[in-house]
């Protein structure tokens, strides 16, 4: 029997088994009542298998890129040499791609590190 997590129970020889993503846990006390509720004491920690979730293909990074709206990645990268690999569909890496909102948070913390360090020489003189 499965559920709609991805846990399959079975029985053999009056063992109970509960498969799991990749596990295996045997119930070693069943049927606790607890209020309304019932617990089953197991020998392992499951793991229950993730919804599948598709998602659509696309020809390049730089298409997927655009397509979910990641702007800023696709401006800032096409400003550099990556260009050529992130628009060529033979390129194969792994992009942990960051959202417009955190490449903005990057660019206020960049330009405020650039005018603090813009401001050090004219302190220096000041107070030297």
């Amino acid at each position: 029997m499965q559920n709609n997590r991805g846990l399959t129970l079975s029985t053999f020889d009056n063992t109970v088994k509960v498969q799991g993503l990749n596990n295996v846990a045997l119930v070693t006390v069943a049927n606790i009542k607890a209020g309304a509720s019932i617990i089953h004491i197991i020998d392992a920690v499951l793991l229950p298998s993730l919804p599948q979730t598709t998602y659509p293909t696309y020809p390049t990074i730089a298409d997927a890129a655009t397509a979910y709206g990641l702007t800023t990645l696709v401006s800032v990268v096409s400003a550099t040499p990556l260009l050529a690999a992130v628009t060529d569909a033979r390129t194969a890496v792994t992009v942990f791609a960051p959202t417009n909102e955190v490449c903005d948070r990057l660019n206020m913390l960049l330009t405020a590190v650039l005018s603090y360090l813009l401001m050090l020489p004219w302190a220096l003189r000041t107070f030297a």
